[in-house]
Order: structure tokens, then sequence, then C-alpha cells
């Protein structure tokens, strides 16, 4: 007798044996593809190691570690006043979270930066800043004493004092004076207004303060997840929401090798039933 019908007639005379057998092989091949199986959404391991390119990457991480699988945060803000606040409120909160994130660094606001930044323009960028800084100088005097409204209009006055004196000119405090009525009559008409001195004071060219600030997370992966640097994202996220509710005002954005590859197993997932079928 032929073995597939003899193997069908013995399996319809023992029906409960043939199904126990079958879930005893069920059960010890999930036990086995449990232990010996894994997935990983490291998108590294894609590429054998052996790979000349892929080998100098390697190095490259081990020589580097704080400079591989990295997001950048984005922080803009109306003036760039209101865009270092926010960026440096954000690096606090996330320094302190070390479940999620190794690393937090500025790398547009570093010792050196804040020191010698206007060094690093041309001289004619350097030239005018300087001059812009000069001829700040009546406002910013009594402002750095006194940084608030009543020091804005002591400023003021100081300088309307030398324009009575002959030692200044109406054309003198024209921008500022400008600036401060545009800001004045939006708050007295209950409009969202912004105001910066930095915008008012500083130089041209490639030294303008820009509105735009960066922080470089380091995050804490979980290659057992589709999108391994989900929870950080979110981190980063909720707090950003906490700082607005906070009255901290900054548009925050993510972006480098993480919430891309993120972006990425998550197109996957989308798009999955059409794999399957």
């Amino acid at each position: 007798m032929p073995i597939v019908p003899a193997a069908v007639a013995a399996a319809v005379r023992r029906p409960w044996a043939v199904i126990a057998a079958a879930l005893v092989v069920v059960l010890a091949a999930g036990w086995f593809t449990a232990k010996n199986f894994a997935m990983s959404t490291d998108t590294a391991l894609l590429i054998a190691p052996t790979v000349d390119w892929r080998r100098d990457e390697i190095a490259l991480d081990t020589g580097f570690p704080a400079n591989r699988d990295l997001i950048a945060v984005v922080v803009d803000g109306a003036t760039p006043e209101a865009a270092e606040i926010a960026a440096a409120a954000l690096a606090r909160r996330l320094t302190r979270d070390t479940t999620h994130f190794r690393s937090v660094r500025r790398p547009d606001s570093t010792p050196f930066l804040r020191q010698n930044g206007l060094l690093l323009g041309t001289t004619a960028d350097v030239r005018a800043t300087t001059a812009a800084l000069i001829a700040a100088q009546p406002f910013l005097g009594p402002l750095a004493s006194d940084p608030s409204l009543r020091g804005v209009m002591t400023s003021l006055s100081t300088v309307l004092t030398g324009v009575t004196g002959g030692t200044a000119t109406l054309n003198d405090v024209a921008k500022p004076v400008a600036a401060l009525g545009i800001a004045f009559d939006a708050v007295a008409a209950g409009k969202p207004a912004t105001f910066s001195w930095i915008d008012l004071f500083a130089g041209s060219g490639r030294l303008k303060s820009p509105r735009r600030r960066i922080v470089v997370v380091q995050p804490v992966l979980d290659y057992g997840d589709l999108m391994p640097g989900s929870a950080a994202s979110d981190t980063i996220h909720a707090a950003a929401a906490t700082m607005r509710e906070e009255g901290v005002d900054a548009r925050v954005r993510l972006t480098g090798a993480v919430p891309l590859a993120d972006e990425e197993f998550a197109s996957l997932a989308d798009h999955a039933w059409l794999s399957a079928e």
C-alpha cells in the first residue's frame, strides 16, 4: 500500500492522536524559533562587515562613538533670543533623562563659540558688527544694569538727553524707537508681539544671529522594536509640548540618521498588508 494513502488512513482512524502530535510539533517549533531566532532593526547589520566601505564605517564609529546614531533636534524661534531660550531649556530637560538619552549637546553653543564666535567672521563682518555694537552703547549700558521695561525707558531717556545736548541725532535712535513702537502697539492691541535686541543691534552679513538652534542627542535605541528610536523621539516631542505650555514658544523638528531610519520602518509597517496579499 502506498505511503500517502496509508498515512491518511492512519490519521483518519486516530484523529486525536494526530492532533496531539501536531500540537507537540507546533509547540516544539515555536520554542526552537524563540530560542534561536530574533528580529533586529539595526540597519547596519544589513551590510556584511567585510565590505570595504562598511569596514571603514565601523572603524569610524569605533573611533568616534559619540557621532553615531544621532538625532538632530532643530529648534526655530520667532527671534534669536526665543530660539536660544527654547534650545537651552530643551537641552536641560533631555540631559536629565538618562533612560532615553546617552548624551545631549549643543554644537552651536559651545563655550569656545560663545567667547570667540565673533572672530570667525570676515574682516568686513567683524567691522560691521563692532560698529553696530559701538553705536548701540547708549542703549546697551542702561539695559545691562536693568534688563526690564524700566531699563528700556531709561535708555531712551538717556539717548534723548543726548539729542537735546547735541551729542546725538534723532536718526541715531530712529531704528530702535520704531521697533519698540511696533511692539508696544501690538501689545496695546492685545496681539502677540516679538522684539529682539539682537536683531536690532547685530551687524549684517554672516554674523547676524540666526533664529535656529541645533540640539544633538544620542538616544538609547531598542533594536527589538520596529522603530528603535521612537521612544526617544516621542520623549523629545513631549518635552517640546510641555515647554510650549509653559510659555516657551518655538518650533521643534527632528532629523538625522535615527528619525530617518524610523520613518523607513514605519512606512514598511504601514504597507505590510500589501506584501501579505
